[in-house]
């Protein structure tokens, strides 16, 4: 039996949540930003800018990741799982979105 309080186990399941979001979402404001700011205006972008914002999109998943509230071996088993998933996501994300909102289609 759970000895802790039911407030105790909803702010748990509270912080759960907020780190489940911010792992889904997280990444992909900083994708969408990304894409707003160098294809909406006279910025120039790059591969490698492409490839910065998808690295820093994953790292902004992985902060999320690090806040999970388990042991360090299965967080580092989710971090490996994670990272792969996230660039990949990321990556279909970023070809989806330029199509979608600048109709600049591959």
């Amino acid at each position: 039996m759970d000895s802790r309080s039911p407030e105790a186990t909803d702010t748990a399941r509270g912080f759960l949540v907020f780190v489940l979001i911010g792992m889904l979402f997280g990444p992909m404001v900083v994708f969408s930003g990304y894409l707003l700011l160098t294809r909406g205006t006279t910025v120039g972008f790059t591969a490698h800018s492409d490839l910065t914002a998808l690295a820093v999109g994953v790292c902004v998943g992985l902060c999320f990741v690090v806040l999970l509230p388990i042991d360090r071996l299965r967080r580092l088993a989710v971090a490996v799982v994670y990272v792969p998933v996230a660039i990949w996501v990321g990556f279909s994300y970023m070809l989806i979105f330029v199509c979608a909102v600048f109709d600049n289609c591959l």
